[in-house]
């Protein structure tokens, strides 16, 4: 098993060592964010971009700064020659704004907000001395390149100084996707002076007929302060609607940690108990990968499926005498993959898309629901008992930008097995599951505190805070990049003696905004009303890409 996958993941790898990289860098960093639940991969020549992307290159989106020897300089009106292997583009100086240290790898960095702009930042660097002069028209071969930096605009996050070895080489990439994602509302927290990224609000929510309460954990926030201040921001091709945003801060023992549930029901943990086996494909391997919090995942990529290709992970514990209820506890994420699938499913439509998308607003969110259920795109909780496998729960979805705690309650009292035996289910490579755990223990006394908006400002100076309060369905809506709103929560401080715990409870929901072109392909289009489509679709497009790189492999080297 581990060697097939160690021939893939060289067999992708490929695609991005060389000059291909940089191409790959290039044109992503080029054309943007891709879209909010997807982005995209093409393995067609990169030319110089279209006139309205090259226009779209505003050095405040995608600063472009090149090293060479200890020169640093802004590269501005930047173009590609793909033919020749050819960064170009006129040497200026840097702007104030992004007059900052040098990044270091794996590093969070703090900066004064409209004085400093690193975050949309682009770094290549080149060990030789090319002799720069300002104002000069230059042309930098991709050879003469050494690393890459970029700065991660959703989470503040440097990737630095990787060099064009395969592992290294697909850090890059990796790093790329995640700042081409796109994705829900984002939140930030005000941690002193600076905004920290949290994560993103309402995810999934592409349609108000399948809106929910949303509950994100905000360890960030500094609930010994009686003012707490977020931001949410839209920085996507989407039209963001948030209907409302309230601080429920639950207060604790120091030793217990909390979480809330699908229904906003808060649970205790105080001995997160691990699995005694965690298999798949009747192996054993998945558990070393779950027993802690260190983003090493479980990915639903193994071999075989079943017929709706669906992947499944058991796990098993020791369920200590008379036990009747535990609580699941899984440190979890949607997968970058999910997106990409979903964007090649959307691309079917052609220029019918946003008709089909306008189509959907009218449709009962049940059936929404229900086909995404079909699809395998939740993440299915199954307890194992004498008649078979009992459906617990089934947990939506939570975006791909970053891991989210969560919990499962689950009631023992049918189940007559001697250990707890559950079963994790989803469509291949849907999910990413970094950590579970199971507790047994009663759920201790907690006091619950919900905090509304006292004060919320948008981009502009304008009062929004009555839009915030309540469900009623008087959205805030962003609709374009840049806007963002400002909201201050104030209480006052609880019991010294305990712990306090924030989470931003959240409802709304988002649109795309798509200009897809071709004829639709409603043939296709018309199967993924099977169940488990979807799932399969994935594993095609898996299949797909791996295909591709053996051919190219095979043309590389067999000249």
């Amino acid at each position: 098993m581990k060697s097939i996958r160690f021939i893939c993941l060289v067999l992708r790898l490929h695609k991005f060592t060389g000059s291909r990289l940089l191409s790959f860098i290039l044109l992503l960093v080029f054309l943007g964010f891709s879209g909010c639940s997807y982005y995209k991969v093409k393995k067609t020549p990169l030319n110089t971009p279209p006139e309205i992307q090259i226009k779209k290159l505003e050095p405040e989106e995608r600063y472009v700064i090149i090293h060479s020897g200890n020169q640093m300089m802004h590269l501005n009106e930047v173009t590609v020659d793909d033919d020749k292997k050819e960064l170009k583009g006129k040497l200026t100086a840097i702007n104030e704004r992004h007059n900052l240290p040098q990044p270091q790898n794996n590093k969070t960095y703090r900066y004064k907000r409209g004085s400093k702009d690193p975050l949309n930042e682009v770094h290549f660097y080149t060990s030789q001395d090319l002799n720069f002069t300002l104002g000069d028209e230059v042309s930098i071969p991709f050879s003469e390149m050494d690393s890459v930096s970029v700065n991660n605009p959703n989470t503040g996050k440097s990737v630095i100084n990787v060099v064009g070895t395969t592992v290294a080489v697909m850090a890059v990439a990796v790093a790329i996707v995640a700042l081409t994602k796109s994705s829900c509302p984002f939140i930030y927290v005000k941690d002193g002076r600076e905004y920290v990224f949290q994560g993103e609000l309402y995810p999934g929510a592409i349609t108000p007929n399948i809106q929910r309460d949303d509950y994100l954990p905000m360890p960030r926030l500094n609930t010994a302060d009686e003012e707490y201040i977020i931001k949410v921001t839209n920085e996507l091709y989407e039209i963001q609607h948030t209907d409302l945003l309230q601080l429920i801060v639950l207060e604790h023992p120091e030793d217990v940690q909390v979480l809330l549930d699908k229904k906003g029901k808060p649970h205790s943990f105080s001995q997160i108990q691990a699995p005694e086996k965690a298999t798949y494909d009747d192996l054993n391997e998945a558990l070393p990968v779950l027993l802690e919090q260190d983003s090493k995942s479980f990915l639903f990529d193994s071999g075989s499926g079943t017929a709706d290709g669906s992947r499944s992970l058991i796990l098993e514990f020791a369920k200590p005498a008379g036990a009747k209820q535990a609580k699941l506890f899984l440190t979890a994420k949607n997968s970058f993959w999910l997106d990409y699938t979903f964007g090649k499913f959307n691309e079917q439509f052609g220029y019918y898309y946003n008709t089909f998308q306008k189509d959907q607003l009218e449709m009962p969110g049940e059936e929404s629901k229900q086909w995404a259920v079909d699809q395998n795109i939740p993440l299915s909780v199954y307890l194992k008992t004498n008649d078979g496998w009992d459906l617990v729960e089934q947990v939506i979805t939570v975006g791909p930008l970053a891991f989210r705690d969560m919990v499962v309650p689950i009631d023992l009292t049918g189940d007559m097995q001697e250990n707890v035996v559950l079963k994790l289910e989803t469509g291949f490579m849907f999910w990413e599951i970094d950590r579970a755990g199971i507790d047994f223990s009663e759920n201790v006394p907690l006091k619950e505190v919900v905090l509304e908006p006292s004060f919320a400002v948008d981009e502009n100076g304008q009062d929004v805070t009555d839009l915030l309060t309540k469900t009623d369905g008087k959205y805030l809506t962003q609709p374009e990049i840049g806007n963002e709103v400002t909201v201050i929560f104030k209480h006052e401080r609880g019991n010294d003696n305990l712990s306090s715990t924030a989470f931003l409870k959240n409802r709304g929901y988002y649109t795309y905004i798509r200009d897809y072109k071709g004829i639709p392909n409603f043939a296709k289009l018309e199967k993924f009303r099977e169940k488990g489509r979807f799932s399969l679709f994935s594993e095609e497009q898996y299949q797909k890409f791996i295909d591709e790189e053996m051919l190219d492999l095979a043309l590389t080297y067999g000249n």
